[in-house]
């Protein structure tokens, strides 16, 4: 037994069926237990005031679709992560590049800032890997991270800009 909504238009799928006498597919959902169920129907004519109606569930079918638009979804934003990871390294191969050059000839008091600067662009570079890793479905490592850490050492470069640095963590 139909809900009436969705009677009238099996109804209507029937009267066109029978009056043009072409295939009519409907599909339609039903909420059974709790739980929504995907239908397919074929409204086939075979005789002046006959017809056949052929209902599959087709709820696998559907959650089966639905699956692998979210696996092609994933496997997008994989390979956008790994494009952006693959420019960002480039980026940060440069910028080492010149911190190591200006490491020759800074004087003994930017040493420290040089090395802090180089601390965050080799934490860069390994975030970079990871999301390179993402995109070619890599293996990864989860390891834990200290996460006063990472914001002192990226705050300690802005120290020498004596300008109030604050970070709230929720």
């Amino acid at each position: 037994v139909l809900p009436a909504a969705l009677a009238e238009d099996f109804q209507r799928h029937i009267q066109n069926a029978l009056s043009t006498g072409a295939v009519q597919l409907y599909e339609y959902t039903l909420e059974i237990d709790g739980r929504i169920n995907y239908y397919e129907a074929r409204i086939i004519k075979i005789a002046e005031q006959r017809l056949v109606a052929i209902v599959r569930n087709v709820s696998q079918r559907k959650m089966l679709e639905e699956d692998l638009i979210q696996a092609r979804k994933m496997e997008a934003i994989g390979r956008l992560a790994g494009g952006i990871a693959h420019d960002f390294n480039n980026i940060l191969g440069g910028l080492l590049t010149g911190l190591s050059l200006l490491e020759t000839t800074a004087g003994a008091q930017h040493q420290r800032d040089i090395e802090d600067m180089k601390g965050l662009a080799f934490r860069g570079a390994d975030l970079a890997r990871q999301l390179l890793g993402l995109g070619r479905r890599g293996k990864h490592v989860v390891r834990p991270v200290d996460v006063g850490r990472a914001v002192r050492e990226t705050t300690a470069v802005f120290a020498p800009t004596r300008r109030d640095v604050s970070v709230e963590l929720s």
